[in-house]
């Protein structure tokens, strides 16, 4: 028998008419800048969240965001990839309500505040809900139930209560997984050449002042380096042309900071919170403790910036 930890309705995809993908990254950036206009404030020298000089201007990141919309009108996202679409892009498990009583129903989904219409290539995400986060089994959609280790009886109780819990997890991932492969505009939209290249910076270009100018310059860096290989032997001229120093700097903020990303999760993970936070109400006090402990010992030298959870940090650490 199939273990079942809720019974989840389909997943639909909608899709409208509107305008150009184009227009909407155009927008995403003119939107970043004029919040970076009116309200950006720059941090203090001696803030633990001060990151450069550059960081810290609001043109420079005005000015790096002129740069990305010049080279953005030349990556395009045509076809199936275009289509205008409505998606809930923050499913996990908190958003989901679900009746307390066998088959479990779903009754509700709530957090749709940030949900828009957008390019079905940026839409579509695999929900975080039915992502696999387990270490002890690999999830297969052909072999959608994972049995069960030899030695399971003789395991410990927590140790069996993991490894049902972990095994239900790998089941509603390749559920999904097989439900998708049963759509074709989902699948598509997993297709999508240079996928990477063009479609990461989108997240970011509305979000220049909390997640880092050295997110910016990164993927302007690997715009550049990809642009032949992606608009092909008859490309125009990129729109701008980093120097190898510029090229070289982009490196190794990236590198710093992806040492600092592994730093977070490993504390996030620890902590057993999201990456924003949020915390049961139960664990709250617990895990504040924990917290400070962790806080007393973090180097940020060492870990490559300071430590996450503390008054002063942006919004969102990526």
């Amino acid at each position: 028998m199939c273990p079942v930890l809720l019974r989840l309705p389909s997943i639909v995809l909608i899709s409208f008419p509107g305008s150009d993908p184009q227009s909407f990254v155009a927008g995403l950036v003119k939107c970043g800048q004029e919040w970076i206009r009116r309200f950006a404030v720059p941090r203090p020298l001696g803030d633990p969240f001060f990151r450069s000089e550059d960081d810290n201007s609001p043109k420079k990141h005005i000015k790096a965001l002129d740069t990305y919309l010049a080279a953005s009108e030349h990556l395009a996202l045509g076809g199936p990839f275009a289509a205008p679409t409505l998606w809930h892009t923050d499913l996990h498990q908190s958003n989901i309500f679900v009746s307390p009583t066998p088959p479990h129903d779903v009754l509700a989904v709530i957090d749709w505040q940030g949900v828009s219409i957008r390019p079905l290539a940026i839409q579509v995400v695999f929900p975080k809900a039915l992502r696999y986060g387990g270490k002890n089994f690999n999830p297969d959609p052909k072999v959608p139930v994972p049995p069960l280790p030899e030695d399971f009886q003789a395991r410990s109780p927590e140790e069996r209560a993991t490894l049902r819990r972990e095994r239900i997890d790998a089941f509603m991932q390749s559920y999904h997984v097989n439900l998708m492969q049963e759509d074709p505009l989902r699948m598509a939209s997993q297709g999508l050449p240079d996928a990477e290249t063009i479609v990461e910076p989108i997240y970011v270009v509305s979000r220049s002042w909390d997640v880092g100018l050295h997110v910016i310059r990164y993927w302007l860096a690997q715009i550049q380096r990809r642009w032949s290989d992606i608009l092909g032997p008859d490309a125009p001229p990129c729109p701008f042309n980093l120097s190898p120093e510029e090229f070289e700097k982009a490196a190794e903020e990236h590198e710093r900071w992806r040492r600092y990303r592994d730093e977070v999760d490993a504390i996030e993970a620890l902590l057993e919170i999201h990456h924003d936070g949020w915390v049961a109400a139960d664990r709250y006090e617990g895990v504040k403790v924990a917290c400070c402990e962790l806080r007393k010992a973090w180097d940020s030298v060492e870990a490559g910036g300071p430590y996450p959870f503390q008054d002063g940090a942006p919004s969102c650490i990526i």
